[in-house]
C-alpha cells in the first residue's frame, strides 16, 4: 500500500474510532439526566404508559434569544410538524 493510500486508510480508521467511542448522547447511562429542574422532576415522579394513541402531542422548549429558532423550525418542517 502506497503512502497517501496508507494515511487515507489510517485517518478513516482514527475517524471511526473516535466516532465510536464519542458516539452520540442517545446511549446515556440511566443516571445521566437529560433534563434538569422543575420538568426534571416531574418526569421522575411519573410513570411511562408507553407509546401515544393520540393523533397529537405537544413539546414546550426554551429558546435562548429573540431569534426565530430556524434549526428548529427546520427540523419541524423536515418531520411533517409544526412549531
Amino acid at each position: 500500500m502506497s503512502g497517501p493510500h496508507r494515511f487515507a486508510v489510517l485517518a478513516a480508521a482514527t475517524l471511526l474510532v473516535l466516532a465510536t467511542v464519542s458516539g452520540p448522547t442517545m446511549w446515556r447511562a440511566p443516571d445521566d439526566a437529560a433534563i434538569t429542574g422543575p420538568y426534571a422532576s416531574l418526569l421522575a415522579a411519573s410513570t411511562d404508559l408507553g407509546p401515544s394513541r393520540a393523533a397529537d402531542a405537544q413539546l414546550t422548549v426554551t429558546l435562548s434569544g429573540a431569534a426565530p429558532p430556524g434549526t428548529l423550525i427546520g427540523w419541524a418542517d423536515a418531520h411533517g410538524l409544526a412549531v
